[in-house]
């Protein structure tokens, strides 16, 4: 079955079918990331957001075949382009990632080598892909990248080394990198984390406008729902390896999930006083994911946990088009397999 946010006329970039992950350890299997179908399209912003431990970096490093043993995939599809990259072998996959295929990891400042010039390093990325490229060709390639993300100066800022450039300068490079050879997908993972509130913002309106001038498919990794409405067309909400709720970003506020509804709860409101209207928190903590309960993974913390919750795992149920949540409590006519 497709998943619910494609159709026939779309755009779509990248399609996972079924996608599921484990962690083999002499004690036991652990499946981080569970039966999970999604798709975009291009010029399309998905967001998958969750607590820590929820599976999104999983889900993330599966797509992008970078998982390590381990970890590995056990089922699914993960169709870019009409190549399943679940088949491929590492050959294939370096050709593929960088060039269709570009990332963004949370911390810049460990992507960047120290010991070269950010300007070299992302003329690599170009070279890697276009052999036929000269030296000359390529430099000036990374300059245009430079000013695309909005760096001053790149013909100076393609000389310096990472620790002369601030930490957003920095994400702005690893941007120019991942854009380095036009890819039709950009998958960033928490691109934000270590930056502050004014360059985050600064960042996620530079990969939105990126997006907009390419035309790229674009797949944001968060735990942040508070940036979600600005910046990401659907949402994919993932708690203990599962998705557990999908909907339009705009219709955040109509959300059925009590998980979704719970992150919604913990932001902060800027227009009142803590002392008026103190921190909300989710009580308790995601299970571990060889520990997980019978029924539904969320039922220990959820306020609206019946009997039915702690016996079968909730199937996924279409809310309205284009929405759709794994709960038995959500108000839905018709029920549909978790693919």
């Amino acid at each position: 079955m497709s998943p619910p946010n494609s159709s026939p006329t779309a755009d779509v970039v990248l399609q996972v079918r079924g996608l599921t992950t484990v962690f083999e350890t002499p004690a036991s299997t652990v499946v981080a990331v569970n039966d999970v179908s999604f798709s975009v399209a291009r010029g399309q912003t998905l967001a998958v957001v969750g607590e820590s431990g929820s599976g999104k970096s999983v889900l993330a490093y599966s797509v992008t075949r970078l998982l390590s043993p381990p970890g590995r995939i056990l089922a699914g599809e993960i169709n870019l382009g009409g190549r399943d990259l679940s088949k491929l072998d590492e050959s294939s996959l370096r050709a593929i990632r960088g060039r269709d295929l570009a990332i963004i990891f949370q911390e810049p400042s460990t992507s960047l080598n120290p010991l070269m010039t950010v300007g070299e390093q992302v003329l690599e990325a170009i070279t890697e892909h276009q052999p036929e490229t000269t030296r000359a060709q390529a430099m000036q390639s990374v300059i245009e990248r430079f000013r695309l993300v909005g760096i001053p100066a790149p013909e100076q800022r393609v000389l310096e080394y990472p620790h002369q450039l601030s930490g957003g300068m920095r994400q702005r490079v690893m941007i120019a990198m991942a854009l380095a050879c036009g890819p039709s997908l950009l998958l960033a993972d928490e691109p934000t984390t270590a930056l502050d509130v004014t360059v985050q913002a600064q960042v996620l309106n530079l990969i939105d406008d990126v997006k907009a001038r390419l035309g790229m498919a674009v797949i944001l990794i968060t735990h942040d729902l508070g940036i979600v409405a600005d910046h990401a067309d659907r949402v994919l909400v993932m708690y203990a390896g599962r998705f557990v709720e999908e909907l339009d970003a705009r219709s955040l506020a109509s959300a059925e999930h009590p998980y979704t509804r719970a992150l919604l709860a913990c932001r902060p409101d800027v227009t009142h006083d803590l002392e008026d209207k103190p921190l909300i928190e989710i009580p308790g903590t995601v299970p571990a994911l060889d520990r997980l309960p019978t029924g539904c993974a969320f039922m220990d913390r959820c306020e609206r946990r019946q009997d039915i919750c702690r016996q079968s795992v909730p199937p996924m149920l279409n809310i309205r088009p284009g929405h759709r949540a794994a709960c038995f409590m959500a108000s839905a006519p018709v029920a549909e397999t978790n693919r």
